[in-house]
């Protein structure tokens, strides 16, 4: 699908929250099954990653909660269909008197938003009906990974360091094994039977 249109944020300092509102895209190729609404701070000196939030596809709006007020964040929005995901919206940037250090931030929401919509609370973890949730990573990374209870997903880099680590723990497992197992047959053969 082409990109949604029309994308527009109002920002509620009282909540800290963020209204996000837009329209379908002109050129949906098919039945929209979800959005995906990507935002992450913006900052000169350090580059974050998007933390993105799906949702269904007839939904044309949604909250961005726990949002810090001292902080410009950037905001964008793609459709997704059977085929796959369109391309995302323009940027859009919402408020932020200055930009300072941003601690990690928070994925807890009310369950139910306005709209209808379920999202799984990171302590809860998913609900049976709900597919819908917060991914981390790069807009290209987070293909429908559903970000873990602590909000943290591994780099590319600690994955390769995990992987690493599994391999050598079950090659190291399987050369225990075989080397017991050659021992034991050794050990039964050269034993000679003594008679009397």
């Amino acid at each position: 699908p082409s990109a949604p249109k029309d994308v527009t944020v109002s920002f509620s300092e009282v909540e800290a929250t963020v209204k996000v509102h837009w329209n379908a895209p002109d050129e949906p190729n098919g039945k929209l099954t979800n959005y995906k609404i990507c935002w992450r701070p913006q900052d000169k000196h350090r580059q974050y990653n998007w933390t993105c939030k799906v949702v269904r596809g007839h939904v044309l709006n949604d909250k961005i909660s726990n949002i810090n007020k001292s902080l410009s964040y950037a905001v964008k929005i793609l459709a997704k269909n059977r085929a796959g995901e369109g391309k995302f919206s323009k940027s859009e940037i919402f408020p932020g008197a200055s930009v300072i250090s941003i601690p990690s931030i928070a994925s807890t929401t009310d369950p139910l938003l306005n709209n209808g919509t379920a999202i799984n609370k990171p302590d809860r973890g998913p609900t049976a009906d709900s597919t819908e949730g917060y991914i981390e990573g790069t807009p290209t990374q987070v293909k429908e990974k559903v970000a873990d209870k602590g909000g943290h997903s591994l780099t590319s880099d600690e994955k390769t360091l995990w992987i690493v680590i599994a391999v050598i723990a079950a090659i190291t497992l399987i050369a225990i094994v075989i080397i017991s197992i050659v021992l034991c047959k050794k050990r039964s053969r050269g034993t000679p039977v003594i008679r009397r």
